[in-house]
């Protein structure tokens, strides 16, 4: 709760108490997974990422409509929107150096 108390009230991207997280730095391939009714990762957040990230580094992205931030771990087609495709993305990268 700490970590998002922190993020709302300083509207940073930000590492539990360790301070701003430098996201140019990263040069790791990235998953940007969203959905159109999260509460929790608004689209303003989820371009804020997005827009801190390196572009070369954004190798896959989705939208789900009408999930909210806690469907992509509970909702009951999790497996079949999520899961699969994510497997099928960390396998193209498996051995791939950073």
């Amino acid at each position: 709760m700490a970590h998002y108390a922190q993020g709302i009230r300083d509207d940073t991207f930000a590492k539990y108490d360790y301070g701003c997280s430098c996201l140019e730095a990263l040069g790791i391939n990235t998953l940007v997974r969203a959905s159109t009714l999260d509460t929790f990762a608004t689209s303003t957040d989820v371009e804020q990422l997005r827009s801190g990230l390196p572009s070369d580094t954004i190798v896959y992205e989705q939208t789900i409509d009408a999930f909210s931030h806690l469907d992509f771990t509970w909702a009951q087609n999790a497996n079949d929107l999520v899961y699969q495709d994510m497997l099928v993305q960390l396998d193209k990268y498996t051995g791939v150096g950073y």
